[in-house]
């Protein structure tokens, strides 16, 4: 309630300010949108308690420089939103002198319109020293077509999963199929970037399938676009049709890297794609939750309750 307020440049009604006062002088990750939703009158409020004495306005600059680590995580998150590229060069400019915590909390906070403007700064954090910001880091890098891990997973599918085209039936109809076999020998840096080598003992799959299976989970569904040399809802018809076990990683895909424009290929298939909501319109994420109701209730109830608005009559 508390964030849709800050979103939305709403103020708070008086008579909750109190309490809320109370609330952030205990919880400082809540202090930056009591103090953005308060107003003068949080300000002249804060005068009759001392204990509400943490509500001053402080430039952003100051609060980067001198905040506690929770009140910066958030500031650079509510930059993060609007200025993205400013957020980054913050962070860069104060790098060297953060602690190895603060460096991985921090990097989370680039999640937030992660996109190209931020690779060549993660690339070279893969340097670092500490392996949990070099994780994030990768983590990162994961999220953004075009890095030098993503690239490599699409240089191993290039190889692994082909679109085969033969002639049948006296040359008269065109057999198609989709091959999938990994190379002999795979690159070891593939399974340190965090793609699994085994299925699981008990796994109703082989270890190659599932491999496979995360590596087309962790490419842009525009890479099956040059590989297949089709357009995008052929593309979902033929995992379909030939490959029906990878669509799922295909649907991860597709929420994994914001591609908007493919969702209308996967509203007839079976599976439930949660990640997909924030991605629609309030009509679509209805219709969209309705269509899964009867099969799945409970996940379905589960992920509406997370809508901003109020849900429709339907």
């Amino acid at each position: 309630w508390m964030s849709r307020c800050d979103e939305n440049e709403q103020l708070f009604l008086p008579y909750v300010l109190p309490a809320l006062l109370d609330k952030a002088a205990k919880d400082t990750s809540l202090r930056l949108m009591v103090i953005a939703c308060s107003g003068n009158r949080g300000e002249w409020l804060r005068k009759l308690n001392p204990v509400w004495d943490y509500f001053r306005i402080f430039p952003d600059e100051e609060i980067w420089q001198t905040g506690k680590p929770e009140e910066r995580a958030a500031l650079l998150k509510k930059i993060r939103q609007d200025d993205p590229g400013r957020a980054r060069e913050w962070l860069r400019q104060t790098w060297e002198q953060e602690t190895a915590a603060s460096k991985v909390e921090l990097l989370k906070t680039l999640r937030i319109n992660v996109g190209t403007g931020d690779l060549e700064w993660l690339e070279n954090l893969l340097d670092e020293k500490g392996q949990k910001v070099k994780d994030g880091a990768m983590a990162l890098l994961k999220l953004i077509p075009g890095s030098s891990i993503v690239n490599q997973y699409e240089g191993l599918l290039k190889q692994s999963v082909t679109l085969k085209k033969e002639k049948a039936l006296l040359g008269m109809l065109n057999k198609v199929s989709i091959q999938q076999t990994l190379p002999a020998v795979v690159d070891e840096s593939i399974f340190k970037s965090g793609i699994e080598k085994l299925a699981g003992q008990k796994a109703s799959i082989t270890d190659e399938s599932f491999i496979l299976y995360q590596l087309i989970g962790s490419v842009p569904p525009t890479f099956w676009e040059k590989q297949f040399e089709c357009t995008p809802g052929q593309v979902v018809a033929y995992f379909d049709k030939y490959a029906s076990d990878k669509i799922p990683a295909l649907g991860l895909a597709v929420s994994r890297f914001k591609q908007t424009d493919w969702i209308p290929y996967f509203l007839d298939q079976p599976g439930f794609y949660p990640d997909f909501l924030e991605m629609m319109t309030t009509s679509e994420q209805e219709k969209y939750l309705i269509r899964f109701l009867k099969v799945d209730a409970l996940n379905t109830i589960h992920f509406a309750l997370k809508l901003k608005h109020e849900w429709g009559l339907d």
